[in-house]
């Protein structure tokens, strides 16, 4: 489709591990038989400890916020803890601004470095932001370079590196890593390093995008990570924050006062607050659910690409992007429309819906729908839909109807 069009209505009463060229990567997801692992949450963080081979000596002891590790003699380890997002399939713009801090006492002894850690799925990625290292500075040689960026008071080169069929959170996988590392490292080696720092996670994602790295996923965690290789070395973690929305938050409660967030985005000079038409990626379109989202050039409604939703198992499952809270504000009255093609041989219903906030408070309100003929593009559509007062994240995202059973591809 050439374009998916969101334009505001006017009317009279209104004016988003060691990898080296010689070093093996650290993988911290799927355990062998022969592998220690410890994991689970305490005090609302989740925490992992990983020992590949069960080689050597590893420990953690896992506290509120908190927590101690030490490894010998290894050949990889890791100690995490963290805020796992899996469960809300949300792309990292729908939390706001992810901040993580820290307070460390950090000795490493040979091959070892503390980051900020996780992944994102659909697409798959696993990232770093580096703060420390002991003997080596990763990402190591082969790195594809992606520029700089000052954070927080430090200066990160950013890369992008490749794993090629290897252990990832789904199974074996090829996938790549994002890196920001800093360039002048927070730690030295054989020696106890006093750490404290604030890390503007967000403001890291937001960079990798503008550097050209497809940060369209879903979030899947966000972890303070303590990794070695063949290595020695020991940490005391003695506090680990992760928070989200902050000064980022569109609303704000004082009592009992809700503050209801001001439009401050203007459209542009056609009336649209974004338009998409796929010919340069997916943009900041993700799959919902277990769903996948890519360009395809098979099917197209104008140009030459269109977005192919697939692997979806349930009806909810679909592509879903997060709506600029600057613009698209509840009490307004704004224009949806798309087009959609799928090729399952029979009609199908697919629609378009809007979710507020998440979980157990979130509400979810349908925007248009449409009978889609097999193998014909179809409009889908609504000029004059008014956003529901009710708080939290907006999500636009387009679906079957539940209970339909309808579990096709799509194409936008």
């Amino acid at each position: 489709m050439k374009k998916v069009t969101f334009r505001k209505l006017v009317s009279a009463g209104i004016s988003a591990m060691m990898l080296a060229s010689s070093v093996p990567a650290i993988s911290s997801t799927v355990v062998q038989a022969a592998d220690q692992q410890v994991r689970g949450n305490i005090g609302g963080y989740d925490y992992e400890m990983w020992n590949q081979n069960y080689t050597g000596q590893a420990s953690m002891n896992p506290g509120a916020g908190s927590f101690t590790c030490s490894w010998s003699g290894i050949e990889n380890f890791l100690a995490r803890m963290g805020k796992n997002y899996d469960s809300q399939k949300k792309n990292y713009k729908a939390f706001g601004n992810i901040v993580l801090t820290y307070d460390v006492e950090y000795t490493p002894r040979g091959n070892s470095y503390m980051c900020v850690y996780g992944w994102t799925r659909n697409p798959l990625m696993e990232y770093y932001i580096v703060e420390g290292w002991g003997d080596w500075r990763p990402p190591g040689d082969g790195a594809e370079r992606k520029g700089t960026v000052t954070l927080n008071g430090n200066t990160y080169d950013i890369a992008k590196t490749m794993r090629y069929n290897q252990p990832s959170l789904d199974g074996t996988a090829t996938f790549p890593q994002y890196w920001s590392i800093r360039q002048t490292s927070g730690s030295r080696n054989n020696t106890t390093n006093y750490m404290k720092g604030t890390i503007n996670v967000s403001d890291h994602f937001d960079a990798w995008s503008r550097a050209g790295l497809d940060m369209s996923g879903t979030l899947y965690e966000v972890s303070l990570n303590i990794e070695g290789y063949r290595s020695n070395g020991s940490a005391n973690v003695k506090s680990v924050t992760v928070t989200t929305g902050g000064s980022g938050g569109s609303t704000t409660t004082d009592s009992d006062t809700t503050t209801t967030p001001t439009k401050t985005v203007e459209p542009d000079a056609n009336g649209d607050y974004f338009t998409n038409d796929f010919e340069s990626g997916a943009g900041d379109w993700s799959g919902r659910g277990s769903a996948s989202v890519s360009t395809s050039s098979s099917n197209y409604y104008d140009g030459s690409k269109s977005l192919y939703v697939s692997d979806r198992a349930s009806e909810w499952n679909g592509c879903a992007i997060t709506l600029d809270p600057n613009a698209f504000v509840p009490g307004e009255t704004y224009s949806f429309s798309a087009a959609v093609l799928q090729n399952s041989g029979s009609n199908v219903t697919i629609q378009m819906s809007l979710q507020q906030g998440d979980g157990n408070s979130a509400s979810y309100t349908q925007i248009a729908d449409c009978t889609a003929k097999s193998g014909e593009w179809t409009k889908l559509e609504n000029t004059k839909f008014t956003i529901p007062s009710n708080s939290g994240d907006l999500i636009l995202y387009i679906e079957t109807p539940e209970s339909s059973g309808d579990l096709c591809d799509f194409f936008v």
